[in-house]
């Protein structure tokens, strides 16, 4: 064995003490750990009306933070950042899929600021945004801002940390990040379920709670469907050319699993991975030539925009055998897309969409939502 296999595990053995003994502390000061049925990276903690939220991994490399919110310290081995306690909540974000959480909760009507709103889809918030109620902080946000407009809730996405991403001064005036990190889970219902914890921290838990049980059941109810109905498995490949090289995501990514739980067999990228591979363009042609379904999941609204943007494959492809789908359906004016928003927070609609488009016959009461065909 290795010096950084062995290194790995060490690391690994540590980490799991570590949370072992938090989870001996907590119960032994009377705290219940709430059921997480599929995400990995987060856990609550609840003491009648006492949280403590933990994010297991909130950027690479560190290890958990601890959030509490009704209760000012512990007599555990790790620290708290305390959450406010003020009347009114003020929600700051720099991510798109934080809004679509929020908006699932009926919570857009607390987000003050955002960091890139221009990136943001969701019409309540545009419409919030136009009026005034909502302001843009800047990349990274200002300081300034975040005091000016009362931001005691900043949900941040990180993988490198504060001081990279420009948080470090944030703690200074009073606003620590809550860091989000949905996007590490592996599998739809994992990256899902982060609205539960989002919910317990701002006070709407149990609408949270219903909610991902809503979508978890949808989705559930959908692959079973499948399961019982479909027999054959059309070849799905899920990607796109960038600067002359391909992008397919990995065979563990949402997109693998989605294609798979709507009966479809997923082509491009044999790698157990949830991360994207880059493929050569020789590669990808004889994958396409296997392919009967293919989401590009970039701009091409036409067959004209697709042959402007890849020529090279004007000779190869058979048009009138494989069907192209693209994700930018709901689009604003200013080029966000919702899919990238949203898909993640309702991977039940998603499946719905995947399941249109890889077996049109089969009925889910469901119009495609993100997806549209290129013609």
């Amino acid at each position: 064995m290795g010096f950084k296999v062995k290194s790995f595990f060490i690391i690994l053995l540590l980490f799991s003490n570590i949370l072992w003994a938090h989870e001996k502390c907590l119960t032994s000061h009377s705290f219940n750990k709430l059921n997480i049925e599929f995400a990995e990276f987060f856990e609550i903690w609840q003491r009648k009306k006492q949280l403590i939220l933990i994010n297991k991994m909130p950027w690479d490399g560190k290890k958990a933070i601890f959030y509490g919110k009704g209760i000012k310290k512990i007599n555990c081995s790790f620290s708290l950042s305390l959450l406010s306690e003020g009347p009114q909540i003020n929600i700051a974000s720099n991510s798109t899929t934080h809004i679509a959480f929020l908006s699932l909760i009926r919570a857009i009507n607390l987000v003050k600021g955002f960091s890139g709103s221009h990136y943001v889809s969701n019409p309540f918030f545009i419409e919030r945004e136009q009026v005034g109620p909502i302001v843009e902080l800047g990349i990274p946000p200002k300081v300034e801002r975040l005091l000016k407009n009362k931001i005691n809730y900043f949900f941040s996405f990180s993988t490198l940390g504060p001081d990279a991403e420009g948080f470090s001064e944030f703690s200074k005036v009073g606003v620590d990040p809550i860091y989000i990190s949905e996007f590490r889970e592996k599998g739809p219902l994992a990256r899902a379920e982060w609205i539960r914890f989002i919910g317990h921290i701002i006070g709407k838990g149990k609408e949270a709670d219903q909610k991902f049980l809503a979508v978890k059941n949808r989705y559930l109810f959908l692959k079973s469907l499948v399961t019982q109905e479909i027999k054959n498995k059309p070849a799905v490949m899920i990607g796109s050319p960038y600067m002359g090289r391909w992008h397919i995501p990995g065979a563990q990514s949402d997109f693998a699993h989605i294609v798979r739980a709507a009966g479809g067999k997923y082509i491009g990228n044999n790698k157990q991975s949830n991360k994207t591979q880059t493929l050569p363009f020789e590669k990808v042609v004889s994958l396409i030539k296997k392919t009967d379904i293919w989401l590009t999941h970039n701009k091409w609204k036409s067959m004209k925009d697709l042959r402007e943007g890849e020529p090279r494959l004007k000779k190869i492809i058979n048009f009138n055998k494989i069907k192209i789908y693209n994700n930018n359906r709901l689009m604003t004016s200013d080029q966000a897309n919702d899919f990238w928003e949203s898909s993640g927070v309702r991977p039940d609609l998603l499946l719905a969409d995947m399941i249109h488009m890889i077996h049109p016959k089969l009925k889910t009461g469901n119009q495609l939502r993100w997806y549209q065909i290129i013609k």
